[in-house]
């Protein structure tokens, strides 16, 4: 099963922004993309 539009993290970025996404939506684990999400 794949994510439709899962939720990710745009490098470049810092722990404090992957943390905060994170704790807003409850996940333990995000990707993290560049600007051709990649």
């Amino acid at each position: 099963m794949m994510t439709k539009n899962p939720i990710v993290l745009k490098a470049p970025a810092s722990r404090n922004d992957a943390l905060k996404l994170m704790i807003k939506h409850n996940i333990t684990g995000l990707p993290v993309v560049d600007e051709n999400k990649r």
